[in-house]
């Protein structure tokens, strides 16, 4: 089911018959608010399900310092392998001196990627394989689209993100309507972190992962 923008801000403008669309928030304003929310939530599931939430891109080095600059707002290179399938490794920048780590290597400062630039190391011109995981979209039009790597069954996380904005935005508002959003979307995040603490059921390891900790969600409070 493709979801947009726009279904989710009627959506949440419908929570509640005190809601005036255009009033207490312009579009815009929700829309930075849901895209900031949306990025938070896509970036916690994509940590935990990364092979689901992953893209594979080409990246070529390019110029005298045989660098890449990585998307915006990446959030985690996960793997790099060169023309020939030999793994790139992505060692600390502290330890490009170190002679443990065999070629090829490549270092990461801030949101650019170098070379190590030793003997084996990716030179100018070359193209690597790179499974980035990458920012959810940004969400800037009544028209954008959500990933369709997240679940529809959690877009309901994000309605009521937005109505409990619109709600605390409003002095007037009686504290229970604010009470019971807050309840359902305690509920909604947790069911969320559980989903996302367990495990892809098919998915084989060499060694099994650490017993992953569930997050911690905080119950909003009302606003006043």
């Amino acid at each position: 089911m493709t979801t947009t923008a726009q279904m989710i801000l009627e959506a949440a403008y419908a929570r509640s018959t005190a809601n005036d669309p255009g009033k207490l928030a312009t579009d815009n304003e929700l829309l930075g608010r849901l895209t900031r929310s949306y990025q938070g939530l896509w970036a916690l599931a994509a940590r935990q399900r990364p092979d689901e939430f992953a893209t594979i891109q080409a990246i070529q080095f390019l110029g005298a310092t045989v660098a890449f600059v990585l998307p915006t707002d990446l959030i985690e290179v996960r793997r790099l392998q060169n023309a020939g399938g030999a793994t790139v490794h992505l060692i600390p920048a502290a330890e490009i001196t170190r002679l443990w780590h065999i070629p090829p290597c490549v270092y990461r400062t801030g949101g650019t990627l170098y070379s190590r630039g030793k003997t084996g190391d990716p030179v100018a011109g070359d193209i690597l394989t790179a499974w980035l995981l990458l920012a959810g979209a940004v969400l800037n039009t009544l028209s954008s689209v959500l990933d369709p790597a997240f679940p529809t069954r959690h877009v309901e996380i994000l309605i009521n993100d937005l109505a409990l904005y619109l709600d605390a935005k409003d002095d007037g508002r009686d504290p229970e309507g604010f009470r019971k959003l807050a309840a359902d979307q305690s509920m909604k995040l947790a069911a969320f972190a559980q989903e996302f603490n367990l495990d892809a059921s098919a998915l084989e390891f060499v060694h099994a992962p650490s017993t992953r900790v569930p997050a911690q969600s905080a119950e909003p409070q009302p606003a006043g």
